[in-house]
This record gives structure tokens, C-alpha cells and sequence, in this order.
């Protein structure tokens, strides 16, 4: 498939994004496997085995793909963004308290919340 491809994956940090992510990319992150969706797919006969791949086969990867979460790579559009208006999202100490974004290394986002002073005003 197409993430034997990539070496890695860049994220924004907005709650939504890293959701997205994690629902997307999967197993292929290490993002723990949702039995739910696993399950529907078995339903509805949805599979994605090499087998079914057209085309040359990437050599599997040892382990999973790499994410980079980014701040720098979140949406703007100047006077109509959330940022513009002074919604900066959440900070990486929020973002770690929900289990569910336990897959993302969030040092190098609180680094950058640090330095730039975004965490002043964190919400907890």
C-alpha cells in the first residue's frame, strides 16, 4: 500500500488532525487497532492484502512509520483561522492527558509551546 512508501508522516497538532491521524494511518503509526472498524471490515468483506495489491510490493517496514507532530503545518488563513483570532488550539500538556493521542511524541510540540510562550495561558 501506499504507506510502505513513506518514510515518515507530518501531523498538525489540532485535536481533530491528530484523530485523523490516528484513525487513518493505524497500525502503520502504532496507533492501537479500533476492533470496531476491524470488525465491520471482516462484515463487508474489506481486506487489503498484498495479494490484492496491484503493481510491485514494497518491502514491508521494521516497526512503525514515523510522525512528526508540527505546529508549523496547521491550517492558516490569515484573518479567518482559528490562530488569527487567537484560538492557538492546545497545548501539549492538554493533548497528552487524552489517552487516545498516547502514539505521538509531544516533546518536540511542548518545546516549541515553550519557547514561543503559547503554554501562559494553558487550560490545566
Amino acid at each position: 500500500g501506499v504507506f510502505a512508501s513513506l518514510d515518515m508522516i507530518v501531523v498538525s497538532p489540532f485535536t481533530r488532525t491528530l484523530q485523523t491521524a490516528s484513525i487513518a494511518c493505524g497500525d502503520e503509526i502504532g496507533a492501537p487497532r479500533d476492533l470496531e472498524r476491524s470488525a465491520r471490515a471482516s462484515h463487508y468483506g474489506y481486506s487489503a492484502s498484498p495479494e490484492q495489491l496491484v503493481g510491485e510490493v514494497p518491502t514491508p517496514r521494521q516497526g512503525p512509520l514515523k510522525v512528526v507532530v508540527n505546529p508549523v503545518c496547521a491550517e492558516n488563513t490569515f484573518a479567518l483561522s482559528h490562530i488569527g483570532r487567537g484560538n492557538r488550539g492546545s497545548t501539549a500538556r492538554e493533548l497528552a492527558r487524552h489517552g487516545e493521542f498516547a502514539t505521538f511524541d509531544l516533546g518536540p510540540l511542548a518545546s516549541y509551546c515553550n519557547e514561543r510562550r503559547v503554554t501562559a495561558k494553558d487550560r490545566g
